[in-house]
């Protein structure tokens, strides 16, 4: 039985225009869950271009149908919510019309790889992608726990960091209170905080992320350096103590 590929799956008829987005081209650094989503979407859609070429293949098309299948099944939940939650970034009101094709077009992908039939370039790739796809770097499941879990770890070091700067700025009273009310946030978020510390560390070499976890941390406390102004300091206490301060909170969905 053939196993049809992610982009044909959810593939527009000839005759159907694609919808437009309103939404900005390229990544969205400031959105980190979309961001992530983004990537993703764009890495489901590069394996399925890949597999579909390898189908194709004499020597490995049978061995990368069975791995993809297997793959596709694996990750289908986590595909599923990527495209839902892209189709309503881009396409608002209109997002149950999105298919995956309105969805490429408006990331800007390539409907085709340019790896010419019966080259040895695609023959390699052919003959390593069944295991490339056990590997944790294509498991989007995996990579999408990851990083929430580094987007809660760079947060929460840009609040320690803004509270820390704003001890500084704050005197008397205000000061302490400042004091008390980072305590109770740290006691509040520490055990989730642990427990992705140690996910990340362990899991980063893997995932292949780009630069070190010790940079995102650094960038994250100068953005928290940077939000210490005396008008945001004189709040700080007690918005430390609302779920927006949640360290988990900017990765949840839009509602």
């Amino acid at each position: 039985m053939l196993v049809a590929t992610m982009a044909a799956t959810f593939a527009h008829g000839d005759n159907v225009l694609p919808l437009l987005s309103a939404a900005p081209a390229g990544y969205i650094f400031d959105q980190p869950r979309i961001l992530t989503q983004q990537r993703l979407f764009g890495l489901a859609h590069g394996i399925s271009l890949l597999a579909e070429r390898c189908f194709e293949q004499p020597v490995h098309g049978e061995e990368v149908r069975h791995a993809y299948a297997a793959w596709q099944q694996q990750q289908r939940g986590t595909i599923a919510l990527a495209q839902e939650e892209l189709a309503h970034y881009y396409f608002g009101e209109r997002a149950a019309e999105a298919r995956w094709p309105d969805i490429v077009t408006a990331l800007g992908l390539q409907n085709r790889l340019s790896l010419k039939s019966g080259s040895s370039k695609l023959m390699a790739a052919c003959a390593t992608l069944p295991q490339a796809l056990l590997r944790y770097h294509n498991d989007l499941a995996a990579q999408f726990d990851l990083q929430a879990k580094l987007d809660r770890l760079t947060v929460a070091a840009a609040t320690e960091t803004q509270a820390e700067a704003c001890k500084s700025i704050l005197t008397g009273a205000a000061s302490s209170a400042l004091d008390a009310g980072i305590d109770a946030w740290r006691q509040k978020y520490s055990a989730e905080l642990d427990q992705a510390r140690q996910t990340v560390e362990q899991r980063w070499q893997e995932a292949q992320l780009e630069g070190s976890f010790d940079h995102w941390l650094n960038q994250a406390r100068s953005r928290g350096r940077h939000q210490a102004t005396a008008a945001h300091c004189e709040g700080l206490t007690t918005w430390l103590a609302t779920p927006l301060a949640d360290p988990g909170a900017s990765f949840q969905p839009k509602s």
